[in-house]
């Protein structure tokens, strides 16, 4: 099976990737979330599945994710998440000098940046800090630079070759990153786990007058179904309107979610379901 994971080798999705399946496949770096999703759309054969980063306890959404999902791209392509994936992320310091008052430059992704923010402003205070696309593409950028750190995971540190300086901790922060894993709705059920789906993606659109939104919330409340996801982005086709991405706790064999799906049907322009998965925890 090919396993296409977002990042160089030894980003923090490439690493959940392996925990999750193995490995006994076959990893396949992506530098961009969307080249994933459009080789998966591309690859008509069901021997492919992609693992793409969501959410971050402290930075939030990832966005360039959502935006692909609520795309009709995607809705079109017989893609769906599978499989939520939640990672404890731990951050090493990684560099070839102990001594950091020499470090001029700090690399990492844009989430553990913010994360620990406060404390490369401590401890590095006159670095330049510079964003890359992903924690191993940091690791990646400081081999051949001797004043430079990253932000990276041990994994990157040990494929590298880079020394690890220290880990990282926030002690009163908790570092947890969910991940979806996305493949052909028809891909063989062998691969995922035999569990009772927990959660259901469902995306839709309203119409622009007052009530519309609190339409759909009402039906879901009256069905005693939680909402533990809503986020709005700009419609992929329309002007100053927008698309909502909901999560629901249920999946599509409960009863009362195949009633309020159905009847989300009436006070909505469109709506689909994305997935309706369980979580896995590493």
């Amino acid at each position: 099976m090919k396993i296409l994971y977002f990042g160089k080798p030894f980003s923090f999705t490439h690493i959940v990737a392996k925990k999750r399946f193995g490995p006994k496949h076959q990893y396949i770096s992506k530098l961009t979330i969307i080249d994933i999703i459009d080789d998966l759309i591309k690859s008509r054969l069901y021997d492919t599945i992609g693992v793409v980063p969501a959410e971050n306890t402290q930075a939030g959404m990832v966005y360039d994710t959502v935006d692909i999902l609520v795309n009709d791209k995607f809705h079109k392509s017989n893609l769906a998440i599978q499989e939520e994936l939640e990672l404890s992320v731990k951050i090493y310091l990684l560099g070839h000098s102990k001594n950091l008052n020499n470090v001029k430059k700090v690399y990492s992704h844009e989430y553990p940046i913010k994360f620990f923010y406060d404390w490369i402003k401590t401890h590095l205070p006159n670095a330049v800090i510079i964003k890359l696309s992903s924690t191993s593409e940091a690791a990646y950028h400081i081999r051949n630079e001797k004043n430079s750190v990253a932000l990276a995971s041990k994994e990157a540190a040990e494929y590298y070759k880079i020394k690890i300086l220290k880990r990282i901790q926030e002690t009163d922060k908790k570092n947890i990153t969910k991940f979806y894993v996305i493949s052909n709705k028809n891909f063989p059920r062998k691969i995922f786990k035999q569990l009772p789906a927990e959660k259901t993606s469902v995306v839709f659109s309203v119409k622009d007058k007052p009530g519309a939104l609190c339409d759909v919330l009402t039906i879901l409340k009256n069905k005693g179904i939680n909402l533990s996801r809503i986020i709005s982005r700009p419609h992929p086709k329309e002007i100053w309107q927008y698309v909502f991405l909901i999560e629901i706790d249920g999946g599509l064999h409960n009863i009362k979610v195949i009633q309020a799906l159905d009847e989300l049907k009436k006070h909505t322009m469109s709506i689909y379901t994305i997935g309706s998965y369980y979580t896995l925890k590493f």
